[in-house]
Formats: structure tokens, sequence, C-alpha cells
């Protein structure tokens, strides 16, 4: 706790919590876009698995 007042010159405590405040919502949205990443690289690795799995049932169709 100390040294983040050492850290940052607390002019006021408006401006303190604001900072703080700010840092936070940073964090969230970096959480938020890390999720979305995941979740899109998701979807696409299901989309190619089934395309995948489409393509060799067509070739085994086709083969035979």
């Amino acid at each position: 706790m100390t040294v983040g007042k050492l850290a940052i010159p607390r002019v006021e405590a408006y401006g303190y919590d604001s900072y703080k405040m700010e840092e936070a919502l940073m964090n969230q949205r970096v959480k938020i876009i890390a999720i979305s990443i995941a979740v899109a690289a998701g979807l696409m690795g299901i989309a190619y698995f089934a395309a995948a799995q489409v393509i060799g049932f067509m070739a085994k169709m086709h083969g035979s």
C-alpha cells in the first residue's frame, strides 16, 4: 500500500482513485480481448475440424 502511495504522487484522493479505476478498466479490457480471441480461435478450430470431417466423408463416398 505504501509502495503505491510513493509511486503515485497522491495530490488528491479523486485523482488517485480515478487512476486506480483506469488501471482496473485496462485490466478488464485486456481480459475481455484475451477471452474473445480464445473463443474465436476455438470456433475456428471447430470449423476446421468440421470441414476436415466433411471433406474426409466426401472423399470416402467418392472413393468407394
